[in-house]
């Protein structure tokens, strides 16, 4: 299948798939129910979930064929999938051109399934376009998925290009990486609900917001690292505080509040708060970087404090990156 090359592409997987034939009578009969319990009511041969009672509008059920329609499917598929990985929330992310729909839903199983209705939310997202205006069939400008990541990756190749350290394969994986990485990024930097400007050049700035700078920023302590040649397991950070720059204080203080960012974000749904934490730490790091020397600080102490540091917050974007379904490569 097309959608799975893609899938495995992204480094995205599916546990299991539903399929209509399977949900669509365990929702004809729960309807079947809610009907004999005046949940639902009967419409012109139709059977309606009356949703201006809870301040929605109504929406068909089973239409007056007497076969079930998308609504009842997803309320057989919310019971389905609770016998099988009984969940303790299910998190539905559609267009959010459905929004109202999936209010009428959620209502419509808090009254039959009043257990998993609490257990269920919906996340809208909003649409992608480009930079140059909204996609349409009419302007010629629809890009499928897989000409996309191919278009990205050729510009990718062009920033690895410039570097003869790297073979060919090497050069290619870095080149992957960074393709979904800008890719990913720019989507998930958008908030919630938010429509997504899909920029080409921005999406691999390695020295704006994106995904590669934030993956280049990793390369980049690495590489610090590497060139130490030195363990960091052990290394202690100065005794006094006074040796320590302003820039390392913000750093450290924006690390301590990871815990914290990736908590919130769980809750709000909301990755965007990990993008704008990672890019926060990248930038503080990168300012540092460029101010203060690491590798060659006169006191040993002091240098094995930053490159602790360096450690820290190689350590905190590698974990931001995952979070993200992103790749942190080791050299860029």
């Amino acid at each position: 299948m097309c959608f799975e090359k893609i899938y495995k592409r992204l480094g995205a997987r599916f546990d299991f798939y539903y399929f209509e034939s399977k949900v669509a009578p365990v929702g004809f009969e729960l309807v079947k129910r809610g009907l004999a319990r005046g949940v639902f009511q009967e419409s012109d041969g139709a059977v309606i979930f009356p949703g201006e009672k809870y301040g929605l509008h109504s929406r068909v059920f089973i239409n007056s064929q007497g076969l079930p329609t998308y609504e009842a499917k997803e309320l057989g598929l919310a019971l389905v999938k609770h016998k099988d990985f009984r969940y303790d929330l299910s998190v539905i992310v559609t267009g959010n051109e459905i929004v109202e729909y999936f209010k009428v839903l959620i209502a419509a199983i808090k009254e039959m399934l009043p257990a998993l209705g609490s257990k269920t939310v919906h996340v809208p997202h909003g649409m992608v376009r480009l930079a140059e205006g909204k996609m349409a069939s009419r302007k010629g400008n629809i890009i499928t998925a897989e000409q996309l990541l191919d278009d990205i990756k050729e510009l990718a190749l062009k920033v690895t290009d410039v570097s003869s350290k790297f073979s060919t394969k090497e050069r290619n994986n870095i080149a992957e990486s960074i393709t979904i990485g800008a890719v990913k990024y720019a989507w998930l930097k958008a908030r919630v609900g938010q429509d997504i400007v899909f920029d080409f050049k921005k999406s691999l700035n390695i020295k704006g917001d994106s995904g590669p700078y934030l993956q280049y920023t990793h390369a980049r302590c690495k590489s610090v690292l590497r060139k130490a040649k030195a363990r960091i397991a052990g290394f202690k950070l100065p005794k006094s505080y006074n040796d320590i720059c302003g820039e390392e204080l913000e750093i450290v203080r924006i690390i301590y509040q990871f815990p914290e960012i990736v908590t919130e974000a769980a809750e709000k749904f909301s990755p965007s708060l990990i993008c704008n934490f990672a890019f926060d730490l990248a930038q503080k790091y990168n300012a540092f970087y460029d101010r203060y020397s690491i590798l060659k600080a006169g006191d040993k102490e002091l240098k094995q404090g930053r490159l602790c540091l360096t450690a820290a917050v190689a350590q905190v974007l590698k974990n931001s990156l995952f979070l993200l379904g992103i790749k942190a490569p080791e050299k860029m």
